[in-house]
């Protein structure tokens, strides 16, 4: 059986490298506070609409106060912990294979990704990040990946990608 020689490894931040919680959030229920998180209605993600429309527009649809609604992310983002194993993990498989290059594609704004960037370069892990706001779209939707592939002229069978969204992982191996 011939050895593949994987040259790219996509990952994700959140829920990969980076986690947090929403269980001690005291303005909005856990399960809601991920309903909202989960929305498909996130175009502030694809750069598409302003932060404040975005947070407008989920406070609308879900009943949320603004006060609530940022009180609750404020917590989260508090809660916030890198997942130290993994990224080792990715810095030895880096070490071990020189032509190994590291990407990111996180489903995060373009703000988000601003607040996290000192914390994301001081793993010492990624070769590039690639924001939804930067390709205008967002995983799972299969133009993201697409998308993710030409503009990092990736050989897609020579790529791996973790996610921890089951629907972007079925969508990226369905290319």
């Amino acid at each position: 059986m011939a050895q593949i020689n994987y040259t790219f490894l996509v990952l994700d931040i959140g829920d990969v490298l980076l986690s947090c919680s929403t269980l001690n959030a005291v303005a909005i229920p856990t399960r809601q506070m991920k309903n909202a998180i989960d929305s498909p209605s996130h175009d502030y993600e694809r750069g598409m609409v302003s932060l404040e429309e975005c947070y407008d527009a989920v406070c609308r649809d879900f009943g949320f106060g603004p006060e609530s609604w940022e009180t609750t992310l404020a917590q989260m983002r508090g809660s916030q912990r890198s997942n130290t194993e993994f990224i080792d993990a990715v810095k030895h498989l880096k070490a071990e294979h020189q032509v190994l290059s590291v990407l990111a594609l996180p489903n995060m704004p373009e703000l988000e990704f601003g607040r996290l960037k000192e914390t994301i370069e001081e793993w010492g892990i990624f070769d590039g990040v690639i924001t939804p706001a930067a390709l205008g779209c967002r995983k799972p939707d299969t133009i993201c990946y697409k998308t993710f592939l030409q503009h990092c002229i990736l050989k897609q069978k020579w790529s791996i990608s973790v996610d921890a969204r089951l629907e972007n992982i079925v969508e990226a191996q369905s290319l």
